[in-house]
C-alpha cells in the first residue's frame, strides 16, 4: 500500500535544496524524488490516492475517458456503416 508522502525538516531542506530537489506543495516542503506523479503531465503530489491505478491523476484520467468514449463511438459509427 502507497503512504502519504511526510514534508520535509529544517535540516532535509537544506540537504535537498544543493541538489535542487525541494519542491513546495501547498506551503509545504517535500523531496521531488519521493512524490506520486501522473505519468502524462507529471502533476506531483504527496498524497497516493491523487494518482489512480494506471498512473493519472484525475484530470487526466478524464480526459483519457473521454478519448475512449469517443474512439468506441467512432467505431460504432464504422461498424453501423459497414452493415
Amino acid at each position: 500500500m502507497r503512504k502519504l508522502i511526510e514534508p520535509l525538516d529544517d535540516e532535509e531542506v537544506a540537504e535537498f535544496e544543493a541538489a535542487n530537489l525541494v519542491v513546495v506543495i501547498d506551503g509545504k516542503p517535500y523531496n521531488r524524488e519521493d512524490l506520486y506523479s501522473c505519468d502524462v503531465c507529471e502533476l506531483v503530489t504527496p498524497d497516493p490516492a491523487d494518482i489512480d491505478e494506471n498512473g493519472l491523476c484525475e484530470h487526466c484520467a478524464e480526459e483519457a475517458r473521454k478519448e475512449a468514449k469517443h474512439i468506441e463511438e467512432l467505431r460504432a459509427d464504422w461498424r453501423a456503416s459497414q452493415l
